[in-house]
Parts: C-alpha cells; structure tokens; sequence
C-alpha cells in the first residue's frame, strides 16, 4: 500500500480508562503500519509532558499536543503557541472572581489551582497522569507561573452556576478563544484557530500531501476537527454517537482490538 499518514487520539482511543494501559494489540498493530512504511502521529489534547513513556515507547513519528498548540516531527519543534502574557493574567483573574479550578497547561507544565481531588474526577485523573509523567514541571498554586498555551477548567461545586457567566467573560476577552464544553462543570480553553484538526492540515501542507492521504482515529467530539481535516474518519466502537455518524468507518470498542481491527481494515497491516 501507498505511503499513508495515521493520526491518533489518545484517551479513549489508544488508551483505555478501563484497563489503565495501551491495549497490547494497538500496540503492536501500529508498529507494523510504521514497518509497513506509514508516518503514525499522536494527536492529543494533552500538553506534550502529558504523553507519557508509555506512548514515548511507541515511537510515534510525530506528537501534536495541545489541541494543536504545540506540534513535534521527529524531534523537532515545527509550532508552539502560547496564549499572549496578558490574556494569561486575564484568564487567572477571571477563574479567581468566578471560583474556577483550572490546570493552566504548557508544554513542559501544568499549574493546578490546588490538589483537591475529591470535586471532579477528571481533574485527579489529570493531576495522576502529571504525577507519571517524567520531565514534567506540576504545580499546586498559581504563585508563580510562567506562561501556559491552554486550560482545562472545573466549576467550583459551591458555585456550578459560575461556569456559565465565566465562559462568557472568556468569550468576550480581547483575544480569540474556543471554549470546549464536555459536560457543564468541565470545560477545555484554547486559542481560537488551533485544534486536532489545524495539526492535520499543517502536517499535510508540512510534507505536501493530499488530504487523502490523512487517516484520523478518534472517539470524541473533540476529534471532530480531524474527521474534517482528514481524507478518511475512524470511529471506536466506543466512540460518542456524533462521532460514529460521521466517521467513514466504525471498529469495534478500544478494548476489542479496536485499533488493530481498523488498521486490518484498511490494509495498513
């Protein structure tokens, strides 16, 4: 088969929550598509740290982080974008007037608003992955921090109203910002023109490649923008219903040889 570009979600897609672990068949399965002479990349919302040396083990080609913030080919930096220092300040005064926890996230970092984690689960699961991830800087106050590309932030449970009068004041900051919304206590903020979907197409116009040529797995409605700037969609089982609607193909669930399965699919094995 053709020289074929991979891109791959994380959570939920490459790892399971259910198991703890990279299922062994994804595994395997992608480093026969990358013997097979395929360019395999991980894209993930995660800041690069997050990665881990679970999936630093696999040897991706390349690592788009950050909700396409921060985008990495065989070692090299080919784009980072950190969210202006004022807007930064902006952002830290806002979530203090609405009682908003936040993990203010850079490439190397992540800044907590403390180490409560009995609140959300989301937000210990976060603060476990920093934990395990080596090489990565994990603070629990906003004393000193230095600059950050993205936040992931959490209504307080004594104010869950506050998460929509922030949201607005977010929106109406004199910087663009997207503000992903993944349940009404949770949601993730980034610059306005970066997604999983704008690392596709930078890599694309990077090697000059047809969007054809793009394969993007996902299970997420933050996947979405790959989906579209992919040539091809693929769905886990798993996966939200609006993804599964759009996506070219379905596999099975993560934890039945999902990746594996998809990969078979479409000949990359």
């Amino acid at each position: 088969m053709e020289h074929k570009y991979l891109f791959f979600d994380v959570d939920e897609t490459l790892y399971s929550n259910k198991t703890g672990q990279i299922p062994p068949s994804a595994g395997e399965a992608l480093k026969r598509a990358q013997a097979n002479g395929h360019t395999i990349f991980l894209n993930t919302g995660r800041p690069y740290a997050y990665v881990g040396t679970d999936f630093f083990s696999l040897n991706f080609d390349g690592y788009l982080c950050g909700n396409g913030t921060d985008l990495r080919y065989s070692g090299d930096i080919l784009y980072h974008r950190e969210l202006p220092e004022q807007i930064q300040r902006a952002i830290m005064d806002l979530c203090r007037t609405y009682s908003i926890r936040a993990s203010l996230e850079g490439s190397r970092c992540s800044y907590f608003t403390d180490d409560d984690t009995s609140f959300h689960p989301y937000y210990a699961s976060m603060i476990e992955v920093c934990k395990s991830s080596d090489g990565m800087v994990i603070e629990f106050s906003w004393d000193h921090v230095a600059s950050f590309d993205k936040l992931v932030c959490f209504s307080s449970p004594d104010a869950p109203q506050n998460m929509a009068a922030f949201i607005e004041q977010i929106k109406s900051l004199d910087f663009p910002l997207k503000c992903i919304r993944n349940d009404d206590s949770f949601y993730e903020i980034i610059p306005e023109g970066t997604s999983k979907g704008t690392a596709i197409t930078y890599i694309a116009e990077y090697f000059n490649i047809p969007k054809d040529d793009c394969y993007a797995f996902g299970d997420a409605p933050n996947d979405l923008p790959m989906f579209e700037a992919a040539g091809h969609g693929i769905a886990l089982g798993n996966a939200y219903d609006c993804v599964k609607n759009v996506a070219e193909y379905v596999t099975t669930d993560i934890d039945a040889h999902g990746i594996r399965n998809a990969l078979e699919h479409y000949g990359f094995l």
